[in-house]
C-alpha cells in the first residue's frame, strides 16, 4: 500500500516538473535572470548583469560579456541611414518585439535603430533576443 502511495507521488511530482518546465521561457526575456537598470536621455535600459559596463557618455554604452558585445545609443534628432557607403548593407523596416524600427544584419551582428521621441536610438549586438530584453519591448 504504501508503494502505491510512492509511485503515485513520484508520478505527481514528475508531472509537475514537466508541466512547469514546458512554460518557461527560453529566450528573448530577463524573467530569470539579475539585470541592471540603465537610463540614457530618460530612456530607460534592462542590462543583465552577466554583461560588464566597460564605457560610457552622455550618448552612450557599451557592455561586455567574454567576448560578446553590447553598444547602445541615443542621439537626439538622429537620421538612420538605409544604405551605408558600400551599398551591400540594407536597413530593414521591421518590428523588433513590439518596437518598429530599422534592423541590419551584417555577417550576424546586429544593429536595431528606432525612434523615441526626437531620439534616435542605436542597439547592437549578436544576440537579436538580448536586444528586445533590452528594450524592455519584449
Amino acid at each position: 500500500m504504501k508503494l502505491k502511495y510512492l509511485i503515485l507521488a513520484i508520478i505527481v511530482l514528475t508531472s509537475i516538473g514537466v508541466t512547469s518546465a514546458a512554460f518557461l521561457p527560453e529566450e528573448g526575456t530577463f524573467a530569470f535572470m539579475e539585470v541592471e537598470n540603465y537610463t540614457l536621455h530618460d530612456i530607460n535600459f534592462t542590462v543583465p548583469t552577466d554583461f560588464k559596463l566597460n564605457d560610457s557618455g552622455d550618448d552612450f554604452l557599451i557592455f561586455k560579456n567574454g567576448k560578446d558585445k553590447l553598444n547602445i545609443t541615443v542621439i537626439k534628432d538622429g537620421k538612420i541611414k538605409e544604405v551605408n557607403s558600400t551599398k551591400k548593407v540594407k536597413a530593414t523596416d521591421t518590428m523588433l518585439g513590439s518596437q518598429e524600427g530599422y534592423l541590419v544584419d551584417r555577417n550576424g551582428t546586429y544593429t536595431f535603430s528606432y525612434f523615441d521621441g526626437d531620439y534616435l536610438v542605436t542597439i547592437k549586438s549578436k544576440d537579436m533576443h538580448l536586444m528586445i530584453g533590452v528594450m524592455g519591448k519584449d
